[in-house]
């Protein structure tokens, strides 16, 4: 896996874990505490399994939970815009409606 596409999986892994407590590197090594470089293989494949077990919540499923009875589009999204929203302060340029509401929901939303 590439680094770009690995540290966000661990950053929102490491995050879940106040305190490493529960965590399934059980202190076997990581990158905040220090990890072999024969380990690194280990923590991805922790780190990937991780990920698959916990999707990131996107900002479709989100809003679905806020407001379940909230009318669509025919393609599944909202009829508001996610800018309209707070869940960016503007649509990324090049993207679909779709793919926008497709993206994770960040911390702070």
């Amino acid at each position: 896996m590439e680094f770009k596409k690995f540290y966000p999986k661990y950053m929102r892994m490491c995050k879940s874990y106040k305190d490493c407590e529960g965590c399934p590197r059980d202190y076997k090594g990581c990158l905040d505490f220090g990890v072999e470089l024969n380990e690194l293989d280990e923590l991805e494949n922790d780190v990937e399994q991780w990920s698959k077990e916990h999707p990131q919540r996107t900002r479709l499923q989100d809003f679905r939970e806020k407001y379940p009875n909230a009318l669509l589009y025919y393609d599944g999204t909202p009829k508001p815009c996610c800018s309209d929203l707070g869940y960016c302060k503007e649509c990324p340029e090049g993207t679909t409606c779709e793919e926008c509401w497709d993206m994770p929901v960040e911390e702070d939303e």
